[in-house]
């Protein structure tokens, strides 16, 4: 499959067989639709410009393949001041994990090795590995 990018308007929100989605439009005018429900960190609001990777889906035609944080770039540093720590138990393998924000509306969980050198209210720089499906996945940079 190829995949471009491309200049997106969000238009508005919609409904089709009770799933909730973003509608968005491109420069030709063409109207592409994608999810909301992984996308509702983004904090779209109508007449927003945002990014998106564009897949060609045979002879059905193009579809968004990821919908790009209006605000973080992956290979980007960003500074999070640390919410809380903590660890947790899957499979019999602890987790340790610090929870970061920026603003009280949208927090980020990043797994680290150990919690014992992080402690809540502290800064930490964080740079954005991936972003899969509107999940942004952050690492502590070293």
């Amino acid at each position: 499959m190829t995949e471009t990018t491309e200049e997106l308007l969000f238009v508005k929100e919609g409904e089709l067989n009770k799933v909730q989605y973003y509608i968005l439009r491109n420069n030709k005018n063409e109207l592409r639709m994608i999810e909301k429900e992984n996308y509702q960190s983004f904090n779209l609001k109508p007449g927003m410009t945002l990014m998106g990777r564009i897949r060609k889906k045979g002879c059905a035609g193009e579809a968004i393949a990821e919908l790009l944080h209006p605000d973080y770039i992956c290979g980007e540093t960003y500074l999070f001041y640390i919410v809380r720590t903590g660890s947790v138990n899957l499979n019999d393998t602890v987790v340790h994990f610090i929870e970061v924000s920026q603003s009280p509306n949208l927090k980020f969980t990043i797994k680290v090795n150990d919690t014992s050198t992080y402690h809540t209210g502290d800064k930490v720089l964080c740079i954005l590995k991936e972003q899969d499906q509107g999940r942004l996945i952050f690492s502590v940079k070293q």
